[in-house]
């Protein structure tokens, strides 16, 4: 380890479930906007407002998998490039539609061009997805002590949760599946669904149970939506 930097701040979701050995995360900042939105080129207060056939930028399978549940003649397209890439793209004409993560909205104050907030516990996000971590080096006891002022408990039991269903599935952050924690009055809920990347087998369930057995219901909803399991 080259030990050029004392620390690296991440969009959580895109960390591997596995951290490199010798590195931790050291905190896990509030989280406010684990949600997906919807940046239509014609304001829309509904999906069902999109014309038929709307074309839809996303490349990514779980959002792909839930769009189509919703309306199935949506015509998904693959988008690449930042947000502002992605906005331009909308503006030209490419889509009628692009689904984007609500965070990176707001966090670059463009929250104005949202049309629709997805509901988390319905259209299901990706693991961690709106916090961010702040990882470390395990050893950097005194980084740790600091680092550790930031980490917001709730945030990091939530985002924990949901990455535990993906490392139970064995599956990465571009699988077609997603999973979705809240705290509230010392429970944990966790939604998570799993497919086959054709939709097929597609299988998504909800537990509730006391916000300490977090590791276990994590687990266990990984069995019960696992395509192996059920078959």
């Amino acid at each position: 380890m080259a030990e050029q930097a004392d620390i690296a701040v991440h969009s959580y979701k895109d960390l591997p479930t596995a951290i490199r050995k010798g590195l931790v995360v050291g905190a896990v900042l509030k989280r406010e906007f684990p949600e997906d939105c919807l940046v239509s080129a014609e304001r829309i207060k509904t999906i069902e407002e999109l014309p038929k056939g709307a074309k839809v930028g996303t490349s990514s399978l779980r959002r792909i998998i839930q769009l189509k549940r919703l309306r199935e003649d949506l015509e998904c397209l693959p988008i690449r490039g930042n947000v502002n890439t992605r906005l331009r793209k909308l503006e030209k004409g490419e889509f009628d539609a692009i689904v984007l993560a609500r965070a990176g909205l707001e966090r670059l104050g463009l929250g104005d061009k949202m049309s629709i907030v997805f509901n988390p516990t319905q259209f299901l996000p990706a693991p961690a997805q709106g916090a961010l971590a702040v990882e470390i080096r395990a050893d950097d006891i005194e980084t740790k002590q600091v680092i550790s002022k930031l980490d917001d408990k709730y945030t990091r039991i939530e985002t924990t949760a949901e990455r535990l269903v993906f490392s139970a599935l064995e599956c990465g952050c571009h699988a077609p599946a997603g999973a979705f924690a809240r705290v509230r009055n010392s429970n944990i809920t966790i939604s998570a669904f799993y497919c086959e990347p054709d939709g097929k087998n597609f299988a998504q369930n909800t537990f509730t149970s006391a916000a300490g057995d977090y590791e276990i219901v994590a687990r266990t909803l990984a069995v019960k939506i696992s395509p192996a399991k059920r078959a």
